[in-house]
């Protein structure tokens, strides 16, 4: 195993914890019905959006790090309202599109902005 397989299996560890204490964080808001401290007031979207934001953000993540040609990208990904946009350093042009068909490709995405940029 090479250094770049196990970052990539570090990276992979990582986005599957956080979105799992993301995704369990709102399901013990939307059980308990608390409304402190969420996001729905402040930001404009209620706690079933900020829900369904979260999972698309946790799939795109999933697919951009599993893929051969994207993987090893330094790729930001965030969604508001199905809007996914990605953000970072692709190595060249075919990677960046393939990062916007693949956000494209998680069901729930509405649209993808794209501000990658080539390193």
């Amino acid at each position: 195993m090479d250094g770049l397989s196990g970052e990539r299996g570090m990276k992979r560890a990582a986005v599957v914890v956080l979105s799992v204490l993301l995704l369990s964080g709102c399901a013990s808001s939307m059980v308990t019905g608390n409304a402190s401290g969420g996001y729905g007031s402040s930001d404009g979207r209620s706690r079933t959006q900020v829900t369904s934001d979260a999972t698309i953000t946790s799939r795109v993540n999933s697919k951009l790090i599993n893929d051969a040609v994207v993987g090893r990208s330094d790729i930001d990904v965030a969604t508001r309202h199905g809007v996914v946009t990605l953000s970072g350093r692709v190595s060249n042009s075919s990677a960046r599109a393939r990062a916007v068909d693949l956000a494209r490709s998680v069901t729930g995405v509405k649209q993808v902005v794209s501000n990658l940029y080539l390193r």
